[in-house]
């Protein structure tokens, strides 16, 4: 009989931690839908999401131009005017809360792009949960789970200060192309 309560316990909080981090998603997803900045602000770690978005953006960019190669390299920071514009474009509370509600920002339009981050995202729990993944204190889900693989996002979140906050957007590949061809063809312009 002594064993059953630490067992319980212990079971409690597994489901707990299983099932927080969904919280954190269904917040995020409320705050994108009703455009609430504020709120968005909080749940977002802004460095760590710049960071993840110019990683990707770069590559993309180095991939376009013909210098894969490169990547290691340049892909850790950008190093371009027309970069820092397009990263701030994107970053903006009001491109983010596009980004996560309709998959899409601004003139970075995908084809097929779903939203990633609807609160019909995540009515199905267990599919969510089935494309997810858990570590300590991070957790990420490809989303929306109904979407092929190639046009899902995958949103990276981490526990900071008790909170779970968003610091990763996996963009799809179509979403990204679109963004270094704009970033191609702003450094033409100039």
């Amino acid at each position: 009989m002594r064993w059953k309560i630490p067992l319980l316990l212990f079971v409690a909080l597994l489901v707990g931690y299983t099932a927080w981090p969904f919280y954190g998603l269904y917040k995020l997803a409320s705050a994108a839908e009703t455009r609430d900045i504020a709120v968005l602000g909080q749940l977002i770690d802004t460095r760590a999401l710049r960071l993840s978005l110019a990683r990707q953006i770069s590559g993309a960019y180095l991939e376009a131009k013909g210098n894969a190669s490169q990547r290691g390299s340049f892909g850790s920071g950008v190093g371009s005017a027309v970069a820092e514009t397009l990263l701030a474009e994107l970053i903006t509370p009001e491109a983010l809360a596009d980004l996560l509600s309709k998959g899409s920002a601004g003139p970075f339009t995908a084809t097929g792009a779903s939203a990633p981050l609807t609160r019909s995202a995540l009515a199905s729990v267990w599919k969510v949960w089935l494309h997810s993944d858990y570590g300590i204190g991070t957790f990420s889900a490809m989303l929306p789970p109904e979407a092929s693989p190639p046009q899902r996002f995958e949103l990276q979140l981490r526990l900071v200060q008790w909170k779970w906050k968003l610091t990763g957007i996996q963009i799809p590949e179509e979403l990204r192309r679109k963004v270094a061809d704009e970033w191609i063809k702003r450094e033409r312009r100039q």
